[in-house]
């Protein structure tokens, strides 16, 4: 059920108008498919842009994505971001300050199951 809300909020981000935001905040899980910006120091963010299950077609862009661990994100790591979701110039993204909730380390799960 969980997965189909999630296609729901993109659905539904996806039917905004240029410089629209949805109400509320939303969290979405996605795998990392590309990283526009690599991470700042001096600011604390990186710009990745996600693709959700389901809706493939439809990616994502995390805008300025807050949070621990931010700055090791990979091309593959499926990650849960969390903040409010606008169309800015016809792009639909996570608007300047989402966060990173949680990252499932898909390339390098070896050096977290240490038997």
């Amino acid at each position: 059920p969980k997965g189909k809300d999630m296609v729901a909020i993109v659905e539904e981000a996806y039917t905004l108008k240029k410089g629209e935001k949805l109400p509320h905040p939303a969290t979405l899980t996605g795998t990392v498919i590309s990283i526009e910006k690599e991470w700042s120091d001096d600011y604390q963010n990186i710009t990745v842009t996600i693709a959700v299950a389901g809706c493939e077609r439809k990616p994502i862009r995390c805008y300025c994505l807050k949070g621990e661990d931010a700055k090791n994100l990979q091309k593959g790591d499926v990650i849960t971001v969390t903040g409010i979701l606008q169309n800015y110039s016809s792009r639909i993204e996570f608007d300047s300050g989402c966060t990173l909730k949680s990252i499932e380390n898909t390339t390098s799960e070896e050096n977290i199951h240490e038997d």
